[in-house]
């Protein structure tokens, strides 16, 4: 289960594993998108090597071992210099690439974590693109 703080509310709301797969506050993101990317609930494949942006990336293809999770399947690219996610395909439960997920403007905290600044989500299906900009 994930939870939720919604501070305009004063509430925190409980999202169920079998609903983690809805949109998140009307957006292209899921409940999933913002989940911890645990190794172990992976199945992984390794696909190729590949330009991506200003270097090459590892392709890895990943499947989640979750029975409710909205994914058969991710296409992850990794910067092969600080093995940095890049991007991540997101192919639905009928095996269509649903959704292109790009991470931007890494930068280093504690000198020890890297954290993307800019995640933008963009939908195959309709010209519209969602980003999440974190602020420290």
């Amino acid at each position: 289960d994930q939870w939720l703080y919604l501070p305009a509310l004063k509430r925190v709301k409980r999202i169920a594993s079998k609903h983690k797969s809805g949109p998140f506050l009307g957006s292209e993101f899921s409940f999933e998108d913002f989940s911890f990317q645990e190794v172990e609930k992976y199945e992984y494949s390794f696909t190729g090597e590949e330009a991506c942006k200003d270097s090459m990336c590892f392709v890895i293809e990943r499947r989640p071992l979750d029975l409710y999770s909205g994914y058969t399947k991710q296409l992850v690219w990794i910067d092969k210099e600080n093995y940095l996610v890049q991007k991540i395909y997101h192919y639905d439960r009928k095996s269509f690439h649903l959704k292109t997920q790009t991470f931007e403007d890494y930068k280093l905290y504690q000198d020890f974590f890297w954290q993307p600044q800019k995640i933008k989500m963009i939908f195959r299906l309709q010209p519209q693109t969602d980003f999440i900009r974190l602020v420290p």
